[in-house]
């Protein structure tokens, strides 16, 4: 299953470009797959998909993305730069706005399942090491004594202030 993600907005929007459609199914069918899913919901079954396409023009850092990538499925995302950050390196990347260069990416990634598998293990070390929240408060925690000048050990909440915490 391909996974495609798309804004209200977006050029890529199926209904602003149904002929899209009809290529990506081709280029599934050509590859052996089941139809696309184009969804502009997080919850598409991502788990299942071989690949998760996200044509963002503008877009913060998409959950959506860090989702699919966490659950172990090759991405293909829009060159814009929050997506770059994520998948620099681990997932592909194809010119926001050319058609072309997305059919391109599609064709390559469909047609080579072990390009996406390796794909798929590189963003799941990825979001393991980079995008979990626990290592991201701990991060921003240890950022904040910076600025304020003080060390984590002057300043922890006392045994006893966790306890009456931990019981409420």
């Amino acid at each position: 299953m391909l996974a495609v993600r798309h804004g209200v907005e977006n050029q890529f929007h199926p209904a602003r470009n149904p002929h899209l459609i009809e290529d990506a199914q081709q280029i599934l069918l050509d590859g052996g797959f089941a139809e696309p899913q184009f969804d502009s919901d997080s919850t598409v079954g991502q788990a299942n998909a071989a690949l998760f396409v996200l044509p963002s023009e503008l877009e913060g850092l998409s959950l959506a993305l860090l989702d699919a990538m966490a659950a172990g499925v090759c991405v293909l995302t829009s060159d814009i730069p929050e997506n770059n950050e994520v998948v620099d390196g681990a997932g592909f990347t194809f010119r926001r706005g050319d058609q072309a260069d997305l059919e391109r990416m599609l064709d390559l990634l469909i047609h080579n399942p072990e390009l996406r598998r390796q794909s798929a293990a590189r963003e799941r070390q990825r979001i393991q090491g980079q995008y979990l929240w626990p290592e991201i408060a701990r991060s921003i925690e240890k950022a904040y004594y910076n600025v304020l000048g003080w060390s984590p050990s002057e300043h922890a909440p006392s045994e006893q202030t966790q306890i009456r915490s931990a019981v409420r």
